[in-house]
């Protein structure tokens, strides 16, 4: 029977690059003292009238994209704290990265982002020093589901798939960059 139950948002499993685009495990490390993370979409939707609708208005679904948003502590010491805080001074690819995010149900997600922190080190006298940062999308992330379908299917950065990302071999060729399934 499948599980029907709600998930506490600490069970999710949040990695992230510290080597930019990758998808060598040994580059990913938690993003330790963070207390809330928050995952919205943007989706551009076109919208016309056509004179057959009788008045009615006709929409697509055109864009899409994706922020992973995070608020916390700065944890000096955290290879991750410690790298997402560098990028607070920088532009440019520099700030593109991947970030890793394991779901309770056994769904995950990669996804290509460039990084926008907007708050790092300050704070009232008595305060903790915050990390508060953004994940933006930069393409279609890679997203499988609990039972393994693949909902998104792309090759990102370095000539890494999907599919290699699960079995581990670089270049898979087999990949379907299209079709009924890619969204």
């Amino acid at each position: 029977m499948a599980n029907t139950s709600v998930f506490s948002v600490n069970d999710l499993g949040v990695k992230i690059s510290t080597a930019g685009r990758t998808l060598r495990d040994n580059d990913y490390s938690v993003i330790r003292g963070m207390e809330s993370v928050s995952v919205t979409f943007d989706n551009g939707i076109e919208e016309w009238n056509p004179l057959d609708a009788r008045g009615w208005v006709r929409r697509m679904g055109t864009t899409k994209s994706m922020t992973v948003a995070f608020s916390g502590k700065r944890v000096s010491g955290c290879p991750a704290n410690d790298y997402i805080a560098t990028l607070a001074y920088q532009t440019g690819t520099v700030l593109n990265t991947n970030l890793w995010i394991d779901f309770p149900n056994g769904a995950w997600l990669v996804m290509e982002c460039v990084i926008n922190v907007t708050a790092c080190e300050g704070g009232s006298g008595g305060d903790v020093g915050v990390l508060e940062f953004e994940c933006l999308s930069d393409g279609i992330p890679m997203y499988m589901d609990r039972v393994g379908r693949t909902i998104t299917n792309r090759t990102i950065a370095g000539g890494f798939s999907m599919n290699a990302a699960i079995s581990g071999v670089e270049n898979d060729s087999a990949v379907d960059e299209g079709g009924a399934d890619s969204v």
